[in-house]
């Protein structure tokens, strides 16, 4: 199974995402904001040593 896409149905026919499958989505949408976060200062760092 892959843990990306992994729905699991409840008792009452509702279709939930998995504790794993939600953890997995808040972990990559925190690295991908940690990496643009550190893109911007670098980014700022390096136009503060060009001026």
């Amino acid at each position: 199974m892959s843990g990306r896409s992994s729905l699991q149905v409840n008792r009452l026919g509702l279709v939930t995402p998995s504790l794993q499958g939600v953890a997995h989505t808040l972990a990559s949408l925190l690295n991908a904001s940690f990496q643009e976060l550190a893109f911007s200062q670098m980014s700022t760092l390096a136009f503060l040593n060009l001026v």
